[in-house]
């Protein structure tokens, strides 16, 4: 009999068949129990020095005892037996065997047990602890493009060397970046791309910049204003306005000259 079992695990009830040796046919072994003359069991970890005897006890079908050994359903199913080996069977070592033999018309029972890391019971993440806990495509679960498109995504750590390559679409929300993102990444921009900024920025509306109004005094977006929108010179106080040409961006006091021809406001349509 071979098995898979995560290593470490604990209460593990195992379902083996024991054969007659008097049937011609392969027929199961009925009427054995704990105390049947001659019957021992042993284990052995492939790391360990020397084989372990279990002294076996009864049990409930069922319900895990540690070397627990009863007979399952001798009328429907005869020759299987529940057999509880003790925790410290898996608790070490990448492979444990355990032999139970000795009764009267019994054929010797090997046991082959892999010790693994993954669990195959884990539906979620095979008991690989480095994959996220969730359902692939949902909240905390491993991002599917397409298919999560709004699910969030962290990325912390750091970001070091150069982002080659062109910079294309990214499918889904991303929530927050943490650490430092370094490297040259203007310069693996195309040629076509960075018009593509530089024309994106030229054209922009001026009216969807944000955040406002909470704009440094001295940005580019106030300096543009004088040549955009609508401004006002009433006794020698220049007054730039938003984009809404009504409410104030920002003002300043002029120096003026009597000789000089007076400019009054100015409307861009």
């Amino acid at each position: 009999m071979k098995r898979q079992i995560v290593q470490g695990s604990t209460s593990v009830i195992l379902e083996v068949f024991i054969q007659d040796s008097t049937s011609t046919t392969g027929a199961g072994l009925t009427g054995l129990t704990n105390a049947s003359g001659g019957l021992t069991c042993y284990y052995h970890i492939n790391t360990a020095a020397a084989s372990v005897a279990v002294s076996l006890v009864s049990m409930t079908v069922g319900t895990f005892t540690s070397s627990g050994f009863k007979e399952v359903d001798a009328t429907n199913m005869p020759g299987f037996y529940a057999l509880c080996l003790p925790n410290a069977a898996y608790a070490s070592g990448t492979s444990v065997t355990a032999c139970l033999k000795g009764a009267a018309n019994m054929v010797p029972l090997p046991l082959e047990i892999e010790l693994t890391q993954v669990n195959l019971q884990d539906a979620v993440r095979g008991g690989m602890t480095a994959l996220p806990n969730a359902v692939p495509g949902a909240a905390g679960g491993v991002f599917i493009a397409g298919s999560n498109a709004a699910t969030a995504a962290n990325i912390t750590g750091n970001i070091t060397g150069n982002l080659s390559g062109s910079v294309g679409s990214v499918t889904g929300a991303v929530a927050s970046v943490t650490g430092n993102v370094g490297g040259n990444l203007l310069g693996t921009l195309s040629s076509t791309e960075r018009l593509a900024i530089a024309d994106a920025l030229l054209t922009r509306d001026q009216s969807a910049v944000s955040p406002q109004p909470a704009l440094n005094a001295r940005c580019p977006l106030n300096g543009i204003r004088l040549l955009d929108n609508k401004w006002e010179n009433i006794a020698n106080t220049l007054t730039v306005y938003k984009e809404d040409d009504a409410t104030v961006a920002w003002s300043a006091s002029l120096t003026v000259n009597a000789s000089a021809s007076p400019i009054t406001s100015s409307d861009p349509a």
